[in-house]
């Protein structure tokens, strides 16, 4: 394989070859899309002069100095080599079809292959000219940067415009009523106008210099009460610029610093800030509807009564933001994060806040109603009168959090239990049944999986067999995969068949239901956690939340094991109808008489929280 060292990624321009083109001939107007040529032209220019491409993603607006500069290259691209496209036109009733194709892979006598790689050959890139005999608006023109093989086997690497930071390989195709140059990785073989019958090399290119690009820098200016509606700031500096009063519809901002800039009671509707830098703004009262705040980092901006309905600050960095009152409805903060941020009486009914982040943030009063919370992160935050009505509850971390009071305590386990009496026994890594005396474990031999303790201290265990025993009656009939005792001594049992089952006159009463962990409360209502990671109750139903393991006090306090790890789940506490995180990751639970749960870690190490 032959190559030279033009690089798409490191010198092809990094945007898609999306222009319009606008010609007037009199009273006539022509519209056409791409500048193909320009870019490749100019893309050479700036790798002959060793100057980096510059490294803008989005399209250069139209009168931009960089897009003039590419418009003006197209046109020199195509006068350069007029002849040869007018030849090219000239094929009555298809009669050259074939003498067309074959020039791609004739490498004598002056073919376009032969001068291919005569140039490639020599270091040096060249543009190609791609000729659509099916469509006439459909020719394009790339850069072969290099190729390997002969004739009918040849692959010709080349930088195509349409494809930014992409190697494509051109190849020829000898279909009988149909020949043809193709991308190899095309699968458009049936689609005509995405085929080339032939290509030829434009020998006639010659390097321009590239005039700088210069960045448009507006910051600190007073812009304020002017209208800069469809305006292109993309990339631009807007630092401390004055922009109250403003209305600036449908202005593209994207990729811009507008860093302490002033957007007090602006009209900003429909206006897009994709990926800019943003921190310190202040949108007081700024109409946003609409607008597009995706990937900005908006740190400690100000969004006081400001209205962002059906706005999208998905990814966006909202740390520390103040958004009081601020109308959100049915706008989009997927995977945001607003850490330590300000929604004070906000309104975010209808919101889609799927997997962001509010963490230490102030919802008081908000409303929520209606919105997607499905993995949201609470930790910390204040919900006082916060609205949760209607809400997709799965998975959501809830309320706040405890990070110390955690003990380790001597020896090692698989599954812990505590009676309503507070005697605390678990199944040790040897499968081992122990009681613990306040200082250590006690081993009472057996060989259990699962244990519950009933409120005379007597254990109740489920071995490897699913087999169900106790040191109060023995062998138990039935089998089981879990086992839970409540304080009032009512005895239920997770069976092999995922039902829950309630000990009743020496036999088991089939309650329905599919579970994989069970806990019962001081009344015998039981509490589940299915194989959904959902938790169910007989006494609340549904319950907020996702859970592997669940252990319930004597004083009814519930806790859980979370799924917000891989291995080991941390612990939440059931505090009205939120979770209070307690850290402590664990993969088994019970809760003393104090209402302090107790840890099983998957190391098999034993921790209380006191």
């Amino acid at each position: 394989m032959k190559k030279t060292n033009f690089t798409p990624k490191l010198h092809g321009f990094n945007f898609r070859n999306q222009f319009k083109n606008h010609r007037f001939y009199g009273p006539i107007h022509l519209t056409f899309g791409g500048r193909c040529g320009g870019m490749v032209y100019s893309a050479l220019d700036y790798y002959y002069h060793k100057i980096s491409i510059p490294a803008e993603t989005n399209l250069p607006a139209e009168g931009a100095v960089l897009s003039s500069y590419i418009s003006s290259r197209q046109e020199k691209s195509t006068w350069n080599e007029i002849n040869k496209w007018s030849e090219l036109l000239i094929n009555p009733f298809g009669w050259r079809t074939n003498e067309f194709w074959n020039w791609g892979i004739q490498e004598t006598g002056g073919g376009e292959l032969e001068q291919l790689k005569m140039e490639i050959d020599r270091g040096r890139p060249v543009p190609l000219g791609l000729f659509n005999a099916h469509d006439a608006i459909k020719h394009h023109q790339v850069l072969a940067i290099g190729y390997e093989g002969a004739g009918l086997d040849v692959r010709i690497l080349v930088y195509d415009p349409n494809y930014p930071n992409q190697e494509k390989v051109l190849r020829p195709f000898s279909h009988p009523s149909d020949p043809r140059f193709d991308y190899e990785d095309s699968g458009e073989d049936d689609i005509p106008s995405k085929k080339w019958l032939t290509y030829f090399v434009d020998r006639s290119y010659s390097p321009e210099k590239p005039g700088s690009i210069p960045v448009k820098d507006i910051s600190r200016q007073n812009l304020s009460g002017q209208n800069l509606s469809n305006k292109d700031y993309r990339g631009a500096k807007c630092i401390g610029t004055n922009f109250s009063g403003c209305t600036i519809n449908q202005t593209d901002f994207s990729g811009a610093n507008i860093s302490y800039a002033n957007f007090r009671g602006t009209n900003v509707r429909n206006s897009n800030f994709e990926d800019s830098t943003a921190t310190k703004v202040y949108f007081y009262g700024a109409d946003l509807k609409d607008t597009r705040l995706c990937g900005a980092n908006l740190r400690k901006s100000n969004f006081t009564g400001a209205d962002l309905r059906i706005a999208l600050l998905d990814r966006a960095i909202l740390l520390e933001c103040n958004f009081h009152g601020a109308n959100l409805q049915k706008s989009s903060l997927q995977s945001s994060v607003s850490n330590g941020a300000n929604f004070y009486g906000a309104d975010l009914s209808g919101a889609n806040l799927r997997n962001a982040t509010f963490r230490n943030t102030n919802l008081t009063g908000a409303n929520l109603s209606n919105a997607n919370i499905s993995g949201v992160d609470f930790t910390g935050a204040n919900l006082t009168g916060a609205d949760f009505r209607n809400t997709n509850k799965d998975s959501a971390i809830w309320t706040t959090r405890n990070t110390s009071g955690w003990e380790k305590l001597p020896g090692y386990a698989r599954d812990i239990s505590i009676g309503a009496d507070g005697s605390v026994y678990i199944i040790g890594t040897n499968g081992h049944i122990y009681r613990f005396n306040n200082s250590n474990w006690e081993d009472l031999g057996g060989s259990g999986e699962r244990i519950a303790v009933d409120p005379q201290g007597h254990w109740w265990i489920v071995n490897g067999s699913n087999q169900i025993w106790s040191n109060a009656r023995n062998s138990i009939p039935g089998r089981a995969r879990d086992i839970s005792i409540g304080a009032n001594g009512s005895v239920h049992i997770i069976g092999t068949n995922n039902h829950i089952y309630r000990f009743k006159n020496s036999n088991w009463e089939d309650l329905g239901g599919s579970g994989e962990r069970i806990a019962v409360d001081p009344q015998g209502h039981w509490w589940i956690v299915n194989s959904s990671n959902k938790i169910w109750s007989s006494a609340r139903n549904n319950i907020p939340g996702a859970a592997r393991d669940i252990g319930i006090g004597v004083d009814g306090t519930v806790c859980i094991i979370g799924t917000n790890r891989s291995d080991d789940g941390d612990v939440y506490r059931l505090d009205g109808s939120g979770w209070t995180h307690l850290d402590g990751p664990g993969i088994a639970i019970a809760v003393d008489d104090k209402g302090n749960p107790w840890v099983v870690r998957k190391n098999g190490e034993i921790w209380k929280f006191s």
